[in-house]
Parts: C-alpha cells; structure tokens; sequence
C-alpha cells in the first residue's frame, strides 16, 4: 500500500478555490441522475485547457511547477497546476486551473487522473469553477481502483459562501480495451452542517 501526497500549496489551496463564476460549469446534475452517464472513452487525449484571462501571468505564482510526468502532461496541455500532487500505488489526480480570478483563486478547473502514467480521465465532463453548483472541492485518493471526490452542492438559496450540500462521488479504474479509463460509478449527496 503505497500513498505518497506532495504538498506544493497546502490543503487550503483547494478551500480557497472559491471565485465568482467566469466561465460556464457544468452544474451538479450529472450527479443526480440514477445512473451517472460515462464521459471519459478509453485512449481519449488529454483535453486542452481552456483560454485564460491576463489574471495567469499576474497569478503565476500561485500555480506549482510540474514535477512528475502526470504533471507534465497536464501542463503541456496549458493547464495551471494547483493543490497537491496525489498517487496511490500508480494512481494520480492532478487539479489544474484553465484560468484565475481577480485574487488569484483557480477558475475553469478539473481533476485528471492517471494510472501507471498513462491519462484516464476527468473527474467531472466539464471544467468547474467554485460557488457554483458541483465545484469539486477534494479528491480521496485512497486505492489504486477505487476513490472518490467531494463536490459542492449549491440551491438557488445558498449563500456562495456556503452550499447546503455535498456529493461524494465513488469511482473506479476499469480497463477497456486494454487502456485504464476512470467511470464515477455511484453518488450520494448528503446535507452540510452549518
């Protein structure tokens, strides 16, 4: 059982994750259809990350370097790396920004995950900002097949500080045509306690 975490922003990185919507988010309600439909395709490239503002350059030092080969791949592809550099026995998550706010905070951002160095997938189907309903807040990277992410949950009610609800999203690493390909497999969503 192998867990390696690299610390580059500490824990609060991804807490601070918390802007005014920029750029489109794909909303939380593929986490609430009875069946989660499958958006990564085994041997799929690396998505490009979208076009960014002036805020990367005046933000730069807010994002990491790359440091492993997942990293890498994922900065060739423009994305800005930010949060730890999570690994479990061949399998990574990096979290990486296409965008900033005005104070720096990550927009348009997604969690790509690896296994053995080859790309699997996303963790949602479309890039996310913060305050908006289905923002990944943490990734649990606790198996080589298996783990999980929280999102947040928002209502039209919520203040943007603070979403009534969270989803935990399982998922699993399948092989399908001889390429790993991540499928979020299960969803529960829960209240917040405020």
């Amino acid at each position: 059982m192998k867990k390696m975490t690299v610390r580059f922003i500490g824990a609060a990185a991804l807490l601070a994750v918390a802007a005014a919507p920029a750029l489109a988010a794909p909303g939380g309600a593929w986490m609430d259809a009875p069946t989660i439909a499958r958006w990564n395709v085994p041997g799929a490239a690396l998505p490009t990350a979208p076009k960014g503002s002036d805020q990367l350059q005046r933000c730069a030092s807010s994002f990491r370097k790359p440091e492993t080969t997942e990293d890498r791949a994922v900065s060739g592809a423009g994305w800005k790396l930010f949060a730890p550099f999570e690994l479990f026995d061949g399998t990574a998550i990096v979290l990486a920004a296409g965008d900033a706010d005005g104070m720096c905070r990550p927009l348009a951002y997604q969690g790509f995950v690896f296994v053995g160095g080859t790309y699997a997938g996303t963790l949602a189907p479309a890039p996310m900002n913060a305050r908006t309903d289905g923002a990944l807040q943490q990734p649990y990277l606790f198996g080589a097949a298996t783990f999980s992410a929280q999102f947040q949950r928002y209502t039209d009610n919520d203040p943007l500080c603070c979403p009534s609800r969270s989803t935990d999203v399982e998922y699993r690493v399948d092989r399908r045509d001889g390429k790993p390909v991540v499928d979020a497999v299960s969803a529960s969503t829960s209240p917040n306690g405020r």
